[in-house]
């Protein structure tokens, strides 16, 4: 009795942490079995979500980069994807509490295993995906997603001011001015309007931010967003 009351306290706290609750609790309790507990197991699951996290993943990458080419976006996409993101984000919402291990496995520490944990997290996907459809399986993706995306995304504006120095180098071009359009705010509190501008092509973005170089980063950012539109000048 009071291990089907934990079991039902661990179902509550992961349906609240992925925001989403189970029509068929019987889904998620698939989802949270291991093949070494049953021959009814997750792997179906794990096959469905696996798939269905890779589109959904890609389509967001996909509206958030409209400069990226494939490869990078590919990437981009392993990155978010691969079994130790996902193991992660499985331990953040409580995958390692719900899930049903054999007693061999549960033994030598299965609970706490990072594949075990990421195709526990892909099975949940396809659990969530045929109880509810694919809007649902959107919304907590967008939702577990976030703090990855966004470190992507740092990631990204980390990269921007040197890849647009290597694109319009590697075209014989000079390289990109940038400068203080001004200065708003006070002295402990100052946000700064930064120019990039390509003077040969003569384009230019403005990107505003709390530091010079955070500012200079998005407008490159927003530079190489215009080059990708760009046709090819010789």
């Amino acid at each position: 009795m009071r291990e089907q009351v934990g079991l039902e306290n661990a179902m509550a706290e992961l349906e609240a942490a992925i925001g989403y609750t189970f029509k068929s609790i019987s889904l998620l309790t698939l989802a949270m079995t291991h093949r070494s507990f049953s021959k009814d197991n997750n792997e179906r699951l794990e096959f469905l979500g696996d798939a269905i996290l890779g589109a959904v993943v890609s389509s967001i990458l996909f509206e958030a980069n409209p400069n990226y080419k494939e490869d990078r976006l590919s990437l981009k996409r392993s990155e978010l994807v691969k079994g130790q993101a996902l193991a992660t984000i499985g331990r953040s919402v409580g995958i390692p509490e719900m899930l049903r291990l054999g007693a061999g496995e549960a033994k030598q520490g299965g609970a706490d295993r990072d594949s075990i944990i990421a195709d526990a997290f892909e099975a949940l996907i396809g659990a969530v995906q045929l109880d509810a459809g694919m809007e649902a399986v959107e919304k907590i993706v967008r939702r577990l997603f976030t703090d990855l995306l966004e470190k992507s995304e740092t990631a990204n504006l980390k990269d921007s001011k040197t890849e647009l120095q290597e694109q319009v180098q590697s075209e014989g071009k000079n390289l990109p001015r940038y400068s203080v359009v001004r200065v708003i705010g006070p002295d402990h509190n100052k946000t700064y309007e930064i120019k990039c501008e390509l003077f040969w092509l003569k384009l230019e973005t403005v990107a505003v931010a709390g530091s010079k170089k955070e500012g200079e980063k998005l407008a490159a950012r927003k530079m190489l967003g215009l080059l990708a539109k760009e046709p090819e000048v010789n």
